[in-house]
């Protein structure tokens, strides 16, 4: 066994053994550092955006992402809508929020489908393309 090897083992021994010590410091930690741990956590949050997306996505609703444009079609802030349950569209925040159905999904799709989004997009003509 190298060195390495060795100090991993150590490791997990310590984090085994102090697992109370570990906790205690890392609540004070929390309590001492709480501006500087929600600049830390809202940062990291808007980094991994797609990815807490996606896991939303696969956990809560067993849905894929597969996205049919680009947002940068949009020049403000947008939502993902899924069209199905395995294609996504870029929506502005303002008009996928109007549409929300709470937790009927079809409801919200539908909305979604009658608002102006669906036509200015054509997006039943891209999805028979494909």
């Amino acid at each position: 066994m190298n060195n390495k090897d060795k100090k991993k083992e150590y490791m997990k021994e310590y984090c085994r053994n102090n697992k109370d010590k570990k906790k205690e410091y890392n609540k004070e930690y929390r309590r001492n550092n709480k501006d500087k741990k929600k600049e830390y956590d809202k940062e990291y949050h808007r980094n991994n955006k797609d990815y807490y997306y996606e896991l939303n996505c696969k956990r809560r609703r067993s849905m894929s992402r597969i996205k049919l444009f680009n947002d940068k079609i949009f020049p403000m802030r947008v939502h993902w809508h899924h069209i199905n349950n395995i294609l996504v569209i870029p929506v502005p925040m303002k008009i996928h929020k109007d549409c929300y159905a709470g937790v009927y999904q079809d409801v919200h799709r539908e909305k979604v489908r009658d608002s102006w989004i669906y036509g200015f997009l054509d997006v039943e003509n891209i999805i028979k393309d494909r």
